[in-house]
């Protein structure tokens, strides 16, 4: 069976050091299961927000 998803992800940088702020999480997921991703997202302490894109990624998600 396929992976749900696979996991990219930018860490902000603030004057040059790592920000412990905000991490913006680029989802691609299996092929019909981004419904199923986002919801498992939704459930994970420090998720802010979760919004479905299109191509490549499918999901973005904000983490604090």
């Amino acid at each position: 069976q396929k992976a749900l998803c696979q996991v990219y992800y930018i860490m902000l940088l603030q004057g040059g050091e790592l920000s412990t702020a905000n991490a913006f999480v680029l989802i691609e997921t299996a092929v019909g299961r981004a419904k199923e991703a986002a919801t498992t997202l939704e459930q994970l302490e420090g998720v802010k927000s979760i919004d479905a894109v299109t191509d490549p990624y499918d999901i973005i998600a904000i983490i604090k």
